[in-house]
C-alpha cells in the first residue's frame, strides 16, 4: 500500500484558496468593506472550506488520511493560500494608498475615542499603525497569520477528517 504525496493536492488547493482570498479582499478594497468583522469572517470560512475539500481530496487519492498527513496538507495548503493573498494584498495597498489612509483613519478614531488613550499615546499608537499599513508589513504579518491559521486550521481538520487505514495495512508502508 503505497502513499500519494500530499505536495500536489495541497498545492492545487492552495493555488485556488490563494486566488479566492485575493479577490475576495480586494473586493472588499474596493467596496470599502475591509473594516466590515462580518465579512472578514466570511474569509475565515472560505479558508477553512479550501482545506477541509483539500483533505478531503487527498483522503479520496490515497483511501485513507492519518492526522499527520491531514495537517501536513492543511497547513501546506493554507499557507500557500496566505502566500497568494499577501502578496496581491500588498500589492493592492501599494497600488492604492487610500485603502491604508483610511484604514489608518479608522484606527485613529477608534483610539479617540477612548478616553484612556492621552495624545502621546494616540501619536505613538498612529505612528506603530503607519508603520503596520506598509506593503511589505502587509506582506509579512499576512504570511505569519498564514502559518499560525494555516497550523490551527490544519490540527482542527485533521482530526475532524482523517480515516485511518484499513486493518492489516503495514504501517511502514503508510508511513503513520
Amino acid at each position: 500500500m503505497a502513499t500519494v504525496s500530499i505536495r500536489p493536492t495541497a498545492v492545487k488547493y492552495g493555488l485556488i484558496l490563494g486566488g479566492i482570498l485575493a479577490v475576495y479582499s480586494v473586493v472588499l478594497g474596493m467596496t470599502g468593506n475591509t473594516s466590515n468583522q462580518t465579512l472578514g469572517y466570511l474569509s475565515y470560512a472560505i479558508g477553512i472550506a479550501g482545506v477541509a475539500l483539500a483533505c478531503l481530496e487527498f483522503r479520496k487519492l490515497q483511501g485513507y488520511m492519518t492526522f499527520g498527513q491531514g495537517f501536513q496538507t492543511g497547513f501546506l495548503t493554507f499557507l500557500i493560500a496566505s502566500l497568494i493573498s499577501s502578496a496581491v494584498g500588498a500589492a493592492h495597498m501599494a497600488i492604492d494608498p487610500a485603502i491604508g489612509e483610511e484604514a489608518l483613519e479608522m484606527a485613529r478614531q477608534q483610539m479617540e475615542s477612548d478616553p484612556r488613550v492621552t495624545p502621546e499615546a494616540l501619536e505613538m499608537g498612529m505612528g506603530w499603525a503607519k508603520t503596520m499599513m506598509q506593503p511589505g508589513m502587509i506582506f509579512v504579518f499576512g504570511l505569519v497569520g498564514g502559518a499560525i491559521g494555516g497550523a490551527l486550521i490544519g490540527l482542527i481538520t485533521a482530526a475532524i477528517l482523517k480515516r485511518d487505514p484499513a486493518p492489516g495495512a503495514d504501517m511502514d508502508e503508510i508511513g503513520g
